[in-house]
């Protein structure tokens, strides 16, 4: 199956227009970004410049990310309730890949080189990387994971990372100490979960609505 077929499940769920990426509109910056991009996700682009979900309660996939609310643990999982685009100027305000990657890199809640393209209703992020390491993985950012019923499952994520680097604190309280990034990314990921190995996974493992599996 190729990422079109697997992106197809979901043009019921689309808001119009869902318009192809036009390449030559965009900046200099908007294209370094794009052609950082996995193949996959510039096909992806390629037939739809970021959309709405019409109905975001049908387009669900599960996190691993282990919770727990009043005492009963669960694996979660979230929604998409929109794909974004490059270059994208237009009326129902689908948002810019270029533009959020470049506040990310601002924030620094990510790692470098992954790059989100998708949003949720619970403002958790689908994100994909570019890294050599781990290249096309897509990854999932839970807005939540140091609130209460997600913490202690992303500190012991995050406590496996400060033992690797006992030093970290003294690290990352120098920016331009030459292991600041090392630390920081690995930090990073450790509120990433890995969701698939690529683009075409990630969608065939979504779950939609009154389709049957």
């Amino acid at each position: 199956m190729t990422v079109r077929d697997a992106f197809g499940r979901l043009n019921t769920f689309l808001v119009p227009p869902v318009i192809p990426i036009n390449l030559e509109t965009l900046t200099t910056e908007e294209r370094e970004v794009y052609d950082q991009l996995p193949a996959e996700l510039r096909e992806l682009l390629s037939c739809c410049n970021g959309a709405k979900v019409d109905s975001p309660d049908s387009l669900n996939f599960i996190t691993h990310v282990e919770v727990e609310y009043e005492g009963v643990n669960s694996i979660s999982s979230d929604l998409i309730s929109e794909f974004w685009g490059i270059g994208t100027d237009r009326a129902d305000g689908v948002s810019d890949i270029a533009a959020e990657f470049s506040r990310h890199i601002d924030d620094e809640f990510l790692p470098r080189g992954v790059i989100a393209f998708a949003a949720c209703p619970s403002d958790g992020l689908v994100c994909v990387s570019t890294n050599a390491s781990d290249f096309g993985h897509i990854y999932y950012w839970d807005y939540y994971w140091s609130y209460p019923w997600a913490k202690p499952f992303f500190d012991k994520r995050i406590d496996a990372v400060r033992r690797s680097f006992p030093t970290g604190s003294e690290i990352l309280g120098d920016p331009k100490h030459p292991d600041y990034w090392v630390v920081s990314d690995a930090g990073n990921y450790a509120t990433l979960m890995d969701l698939a190995p690529n683009l075409t996974a990630f969608l065939q493992r979504c779950s939609i609505a009154g389709e049957e599996n």
